[in-house]
């Protein structure tokens, strides 16, 4: 699953891979991960995996589930699996996320963890024109920009 973390001050977080991983080393994604197996009989909480995801990658606990939307669903044909894309809402600023990242349990997937402007994101404009991206970044924005677009409307 993706999930797509908004800052209080509307900035997205964005991490890139360090250039030793496995897959997609050097591109820019959000944070995410696969959820955990749930033992026999259980449900999986997605938001709950999501929650987890965000926790152990950038240090933050403040997400809230009655804000957080399933803004898509994609099938990731390389890897094989369909993947969740989750907006969810921190109320921590983009800088206190940058600040507090450090203490993330799970830091060595991202070489860097970037904060952007939500309008940088949505127009693909800045370090974002050039960076290379991930097949989750790029549907994920795709979701992300769809969403906003039918929700202004």
């Amino acid at each position: 699953m993706t999930a797509i973390v908004l800052t209080k001050d509307r900035s997205i977080i964005v991490t890139k891979r360090s250039l030793s991983a496995d897959q997609n080393p050097g591109a820019l994604y959000f944070v995410g991960g696969y959820a955990d197996a749930p033992d026999e009989g259980d449900v999986v909480d997605l938001f709950n995996e999501a929650a987890r995801e965000v926790m152990e990658e950038i240090a933050v606990a403040d997400l809230s589930r009655s804000t957080s939307l399933a803004i898509g669903i994609a099938y990731d044909a390389v890897f094989c699996h369909p993947e969740l894309f989750l907006l969810t809402v921190s109320q921590s600023t983009a800088a206190e996320i940058l600040e507090g990242a450090h203490n993330a349990p799970d830091r060595n997937e991202a070489a860097e963890l970037i904060a952007l402007p939500l309008i940088d994101i949505l127009e693909e404009r800045g370090q974002l024109a050039t960076a290379p991206k991930t097949w989750s970044f790029i549907r994920g924005r795709t979701f992300l920009a769809r969403h906003l677009l039918q929700c202004s409307v």
